[in-house]
């Protein structure tokens, strides 16, 4: 019974991408609890960027148009 959630009568089952958002939540829930813990203050986590967004960072920087200068 993998993956089947048992509720009353009914049965639902989970797929495999909620399994994966759930434990992605669960993760970066986890790691925010721990750095306050260890005293943090800012506990935000960064925001993805896009596939797209980090292939233009590489490409500039490539180019010298980067923040370092390249």
């Amino acid at each position: 019974m993998r993956g089947v959630v048992v509720t009353g009568t009914v049965e639902m089952s989970i797929s495999d991408d909620a399994k994966r958002a759930y434990v992605e939540r669960t993760k970066a829930a986890n790691y925010q609890a721990s750095l306050r813990l260890e005293g943090f203050k800012n506990t935000e986590l960064p925001v993805a960027k896009s596939k797209q967004e980090i292939i233009d960072k590489y490409i500039n920087q490539k180019n010298g148009r980067g923040r370092n200068g390249g």
